[in-house]
């Protein structure tokens, strides 16, 4: 399965007033987005498909109805917020699913965001 870690920042680290601070937040915030992946990918081997947008990292923690083969929760506790007190973002589309944050602005789509790109395996590659 091909994975893609996209880091688009454009902030200037040296120029933050605390660059440790950021350069862990941004860490963290990667570091969490992988443990999703890790938790996805166990859900798809649990019900041979990855969650839908709709039902977003909260299928994670609680299961989907219908989710007959659900054997989670596949992460403890709630679904975390990012460093920066943001929910994170799920986006499950025909190819891939996309994990993003806004980053250190708060806003999506622009040069501070963080996402991370999974491929899809459909039944003919696996």
């Amino acid at each position: 399965m091909k994975r893609s870690i996209l880091v688009l920042l454009a902030i200037s680290i040296a120029g933050c007033s605390e660059p440790d601070d950021q350069v862990e937040n941004i860490s963290a915030a990667l570091s969490t987005m992988l443990r999703f992946e890790k938790a996805l990918a166990v859900y798809r081997l649990d019900l041979s498909s990855y969650p839908s947008t709709e039902d977003g990292l909260e299928a994670l923690v609680k299961s989907p109805a219908p989710a007959e083969n659900w054997n989670g929760p596949y992460i403890q506790g709630d679904v975390p917020l990012d460093p920066w007190g943001k929910q994170y973002n799920y986006e499950h589309g025909a190819e891939i699913f996309r994990i993003t944050t806004a980053g250190p602005d708060g806003e999506f789509d622009n040069q501070d965001d963080l996402v991370t790109e999974q491929k899809v395996r459909t039944e003919s590659e696996t």
